[in-house]
């Protein structure tokens, strides 16, 4: 089959990752619809956990079974430094931040801090996934990435994130889960208890969705992904606008600059997105039309 042109391959990869994410709300959705609103919390410890690693599970196989397909649709035009299968030592922290991401869910359902609730075609179910969603994400990088991820980078602390920049030129999806514990501590955990303490403050319900984890879940492995067209904000306007996943391959491709991993420039600048675009085909020596 022939590579796909830049725009098919666009309009390909809005379908085949909206349809993956979807597959795994579909299966949240059967594990854990009973009786209705908020099950999980009558579930026993021993089934809740087994629900919680079998989705775990299937979120990494959708993940890497998104790539293989990426690697098939874009073919030769794939940067040959990322032609080369994901070296071994990267599988045991795959497992390693995928038991650390599923316990901290099981805690957080058990807790009532995440929550599940059936999907309905109204604008208070989708508001209550989507707004959380971009508000975590707008937390991450103003209180966490913009003042840590930056001090990571240098010599004194560069050992902390030293592991996750192991990949360079060569990343791709399921990099993402090669992350040395700390540093997943540093970039994930805060911005999560800052929005709780946000909801407390303004007195609404305290907790997320159950489909925030599964976007945020595939906003960071399409970060990292091969395929720059990557869905990550489930808005095609953002998506085209902003294009996260060519900054944060320059970040690893040159190991230094676009620390957020929102590209903000790109909002205010149309000439920064496209220079970004054009730094991003002449460092990975590729030729994709954005």
């Amino acid at each position: 089959m022939s590579p796909l042109h830049d725009r098919s391959l666009w309009a390909f990869t809005q379908v085949a990752d909206y349809a993956f994410a979807s597959s795994i709300a579909l299966l949240s959705y059967v594990l854990f619809y009973e009786s209705g609103e908020d099950t999980q919390f009558q579930l026993s410890n021993t089934r809740l956990s087994t629900y919680c690693a079998f989705q775990g599970a299937c979120a990494v196989l959708v993940l890497w079974l998104r790539e293989e397909i990426n690697f098939y649709l874009i073919g030769e035009r794939v940067p040959k430094a990322k032609q080369k299968p994901l070296p071994d030592k990267t599988y045991p922290y795959i497992f390693q931040t995928y038991s650390l991401s599923m316990f901290s869910f099981f805690l957080m359902y058990r807790s009532e801090v995440i929550f599940w609730s059936p999907a309905s075609f109204t604008l208070e179910f989708w508001s209550s996934i989507f707004a959380p969603f971009y508000l975590l994400l707008v937390l991450r990088d103003v209180f966490f990435l913009a003042p840590l991820h930056r001090l990571m980078h240098t010599k004194k602390y560069y050992h902390l994130h030293k592991l996750h920049h192991e990949a360079t030129s060569d990343a791709q999806s399921l990099h993402a889960f090669q992350i040395d514990v700390i540093d997943l501590m540093i970039e994930n955990v805060g911005a999560p208890f800052l929005l709780f303490g946000l909801q407390w403050a303004l007195d609404r319900r305290v907790g997320i969705h159950w489909l925030v984890g599964v976007l945020l879940t595939f906003h960071d492995g399409g970060l990292h992904s091969i395929n720059p067209f990557s869905v990550m904000y489930f808005n095609p306007f953002l998506d085209w606008l902003l294009e996260p996943n060519v900054t944060h391959q320059l970040h690893h491709a040159l190991n230094k600059g676009y620390y957020l991993f929102v590209p903000w420039g790109h909002l205010i600048s149309r000439k920064q997105r496209l220079t970004d675009c054009q730094k991003y085909n002449k460092v990975l020596k590729c030729d994709f039309s954005f």
